[in-house]
């Protein structure tokens, strides 16, 4: 659509050129443009088709966005944990009055004699995020450690106590507090699983300014299906003589903005049964201290901390809008 000069022109001037030039110019096809064409289907079938295929891309759409939260730019908690046990309030229980210890007044199966332990000995070997708390012990002691040459020699002077059992270990209490590095578990919701799928709310305690979840080591066992530590297993054996492993799983739950505003306790137990420490002491006998072993069975709480927090971001909203467009 370009105008055309001959061969005459290039003697004419500059403004006559331009103005042949602008006279030839087609503006219209200079400013043309294509279009698509609409075409109306007139079939009820496709219709409905179209329609469900819109309604499920949409209903996709909003399910990505809320119910699963792809908006979110999501990461694995990093939350701080510190456990510890508080003694028993009624600390008056002996043992003539446990079933489970020899000095009760009617013989049943499986007792031992009891010996009520110092809290500082109970818990012996915990950690912040793992705790032992001994339900049994027993002590090994060594007359001729320093003069046995062989094995055979440390077995024959070996002297072997009878196991015993800790009392009102039961009642101790699990204190916790954690949180993650934003909130702390004191301005959060908190829960128990139960054994039935059940949440029952966390029993919370305040003391010197600090706000703990409180929770009684039967009922822990009762979450697991465990009635009690005397029930027995492989026929003749108990879980508080044996010990038993256990872990105490923290999971932390976000909102829609990916702040952390709750959090639910569920307990497992592993398939190890027995629970054991073997620590190295000293006892006195006959006015001389003898090297020895106590080895102490007990339960055995690890806790654990999993769950995602995070904000809202923009590459992870654009990925799940592009990935709705796709289907439509």
């Amino acid at each position: 659509f370009w105008p055309k000069f001959g061969p005459n022109d290039l003697a004419q001037t500059l403004p006559v050129q331009a103005m042949r030039w602008f006279s030839n110019l087609d503006l219209d096809v200079v400013l043309a443009y294509s279009t698509t064409k609409v075409v109306v289907i007139k079939d009820r079938w496709l219709g409905f088709l179209r329609l469900s295929l819109l309604c499920s891309t949409l209903c996709y759409f909003m399910n990505e966005m809320w119910a699963n939260h792809q908006y979110l730019n999501l990461k694995p908690v990093v939350a701080g944990i510190q456990a510890k046990l508080r003694e028993p309030t009624n600390k008056s229980r002996v043992p003539e009055h446990l079933a489970y210890c020899s000095q009760y007044y009617k013989v049943l199966p499986h007792q031992l004699p009891c010996r009520a332990q110092p809290y500082e000995y109970i818990l012996h070997g915990s950690a912040a995020s793992q705790l032992f708390v001994t339900t049994s012990v027993y002590w090994k002691q060594w007359t001729c450690l320093e003069e046995a040459r062989s094995a055979a020699e440390l077995e024959a002077c070996e002297i072997e106590t009878p196991k015993e059992y800790v009392t009102n270990v039961e009642e101790y209490r699990l204190q916790l507090v954690h949180g993650t590095q934003s909130i702390q578990s004191s301005s959060m919701n908190g829960y128990w699983l139960q054994d039935d799928g059940s949440r029952q709310p966390v029993v919370k305690h305040k003391k010197k300014g600090i706000v703990y979840d409180d929770l009684v080591i039967k009922e822990l066992l009762v979450m697991l299906g465990i009635p009690s530590l005397d029930d027995t297993y492989n026929g003749n054996d108990t879980l508080r003589r044996d010990g038993l492993a256990l872990t105490v799983d923290i999971n932390y739950e976000h909102d829609w903005l990916g702040r952390t505003y709750e959090y639910t306790y569920s307990v497992r137990r592993h398939k190890t049964t027995r629970a054991s420490k073997f620590t190295v002491v000293g006892a006195r006998r006959a006015n001389a201290t003898l090297p020895g072993v106590a080895k102490r069975s007990g339960l055995q709480i690890e806790l654990r901390c999993m769950g995602e927090a995070g904000r809202v971001g923009f590459r992870p909203f654009m990925l799940a809008v592009v990935s709705s467009l796709v289907l439509v």
